[in-house]
């Protein structure tokens, strides 16, 4: 499996902005007989053209006074059950992006931050190129301002999307990052965690073969042997 540089993501529990009490993002949770739970919003973002271009590391700011713990965060200190979703239909890489936006918003309390804020800022990232890594997984991130801890979703689709990865495959395993702005060796650190992780060929499978929400964040979560 291979990954760009700088490339990483994953979730956590409760992460904090600084404003307050903002309008909660509404998702529907949908049962059907002898299919998965369908935590799926269908409604759509207005669109935006993605471009990729080339990276070019003297955008990456210089990191300032991160604040985070020395060690490393992994997946099971990011990943909380209800920033997790499975079953979606979503058909399209710029679908599956509005889906993260909408996942991470809901677990912030903030008035001046919107979804769109968000989807803008894993958007702009892509442009550098893709964060798809290969084997059928994506790991979209982006630095914000204002957010004092790091903070993952997880999208596992029946279907994978075009994803312009680098093996050619398309992309069912999605984990969406945002990390605070001063925080960029933070960053990569948590991205090399995460390729470790899901270089792990029964990793993957255990995820994509998860029957529910709460059977999906289970394995998310569980201990791997890392070197």
């Amino acid at each position: 499996m291979q990954i760009a540089t700088d490339c990483y993501c994953v979730k956590i529990a409760q992460p904090r902005f600084s404003a307050a009490a903002r309008k909660r993002t509404m998702f529907t949770n949908v049962t059907t007989s002898g299919q998965r739970r369908n935590l799926c919003n269908r409604n759509r973002l207005p669109k935006n053209q993605i471009k990729e271009e080339p990276l070019d590391p003297s955008d990456l700011p210089e990191d300032g006074e991160c604040g985070l713990d020395e060690e490393p965060h992994d997946l099971p200190d990011l990943l909380v059950l209800d920033r997790v979703a499975m079953g979606c239909e979503l058909g399209s890489k710029k679908r599956t992006l509005e889906k993260l936006a909408e996942l991470l918003m809901d677990a912030f309390d903030d008035e001046e931050l919107t979804d769109m804020q968000i989807l803008d800022a894993l958007i702009n990232r892509e442009r550098l190129g893709s964060t798809a890594i290969g084997d059928g997984v994506a790991l979209p991130h982006a630095r914000m301002p204002n957010l004092e801890e790091p903070a993952a979703a997880m999208i596992s689709l029946p279907e994978g999307v075009d994803y312009d990865a680098i093996d050619g495959h398309k992309v069912d395993l999605i984990v969406g990052l945002l990390v605070p702005e001063r925080c960029n060796d933070a960053h990569l650190q948590i991205l090399r965690k995460l390729a470790i992780r899901f270089s792990d060929p029964g990793y993957r499978n255990s995820l994509r073969n998860a029957e529910s929400q709460k059977a999906l964040f289970t394995e998310a979560v569980q201990p791997i042997n890392a070197s």
